[in-house]
């Protein structure tokens, strides 16, 4: 009789080892899960803020496309016209090297505004910049953290007309 009360001591310290390391490892992918769903549910509300504004009438939609040193990039500019509310959404911008920004231009009457300096780790929302009343084309170029007064040219990425 003690021998089986033996085994089957031994036996349940076993199975709740066993159950234990499962209940803990449930709960680690528990942990994962409503991370990725977190994460899926920011995405989801920025590309729902970029839906609200390509179906606002108001709102015109520029596409900065690449220049020739950068085929590959592409960013987008919201105007609101009425307001003159400026929204940039970046599609895949690489990482600004130590030291830089990228920074928003718009060319009025052929000479470029600052529309503001934005951070590159929101690259997937919608960065509300500055104002811009009129313009015929945006731009963007790598510049000095903070921002400069005048885009260097050498460093221009996209460009697009309005």
């Amino acid at each position: 009789m003690a021998i089986a009360a033996s085994i089957l001591l031994v036996a349940s310290i076993g199975a709740n080892i066993f159950y234990h390391k499962q209940s803990v490892n449930d709960q680690d992918m528990l942990v994962q899960a409503l991370v990725e769903n977190q994460s899926t549910e920011q995405k989801l509300q920025h590309i729902q803020e970029k839906w609200k504004l390509l179906q606002d009438p108001v709102i015109k939609t520029v596409t900065l496309a690449f220049v020739e040193q950068h085929p590959q990039l592409k960013a987008h500019v919201f105007w609101n016209t009425k307001t003159t509310d400026v929204y940039l959404s970046l599609e895949n911008l690489p990482a600004a090297p130590k030291g830089k920004q990228y920074q928003l231009w718009a060319i009025v009457d052929g000479k470029p505004v600052d529309a503001g300096v934005f951070p590159l780790d929101k690259t997937d929302q919608v960065t509300i910049m500055h104002q811009i009343p009129a313009a015929q084309a945006f731009a963007i170029t790598l510049e000095t953290i903070g921002g400069y007064p005048t885009p260097d040219l050498t460093q221009l990425y996209v460009m697009g007309n309005t």
